[in-house]
């Protein structure tokens, strides 16, 4: 009697035992493959003319800051699926500027997206007076954000100059000042 006892529960355990390993093999293969995160590629990738994903550029940008030509960042707006960028300095063309973005949105309220802007044109074309807004589609990003409402943080690679845009359209520099509301 207890032989067949014995039996029925080393076979509930071996049973018990093969559907855990099963399970857990499941689990670690579907995490593999989905990812687990939220977090774009970090390889190199345009996602519009002007917006590019480049973790590694903008991890550096701390070694672009003071390269030639300087600009000033003067302003940031933001309507429905696009940022505008109201630069002192560049050349007529709108195209000469490049945004790089780490392809992170940092989870915290709002949710926080980084943005790097460099001078990509010819020095021969440059101004230092010239005005120029500078449009930037954003739609690759809301859609990662879940059109949750994003803060824009603007990194000027040519000067340690840091301005933020809120959901609520305020404009801080990296020191908190408001400059408009």
């Amino acid at each position: 009697m207890f032989d067949n006892q014995n039996n029925i529960i080393g076979e509930t355990l071996r049973i018990s035992l093969l559907i855990y390993t099963l399970f857990a093999s499941i689990l670690i293969v579907g995490c593999k493959a989905g990812g687990g995160n939220n977090k774009s590629s970090t390889s190199k990738h345009d996602i519009n003319n002007n917006l590019t994903v480049n973790e590694s550029v903008f991890k550096d940008r701390a070694n672009l800051r003071y390269t030639r030509p300087l600009f000033d960042i003067l302003d940031i707006t933001r309507e429905k699926e696009f940022l505008y960028v109201k630069i002192k300095g560049g050349s007529e063309a709108p195209d000469d500027y490049q945004f790089f973005w780490d392809g992170e949105l940092i989870e915290v309220h709002p949710l926080t997206c980084n943005l790097l802007i460099k001078y990509k044109g010819e020095i021969q074309e440059y101004s230092s007076d010239r005005l120029s807004w500078v449009k930037i589609d954003i739609s690759h990003i809301i859609k990662q954000g879940d059109k949750k409402p994003l803060q824009f943080v603007v990194y000027n690679a040519s000067k340690n100059q840091v301005k933020i845009l809120t959901p609520k359209g305020e404009i801080f520099n990296s020191k908190g000042t408001v400059f408009n509301n």
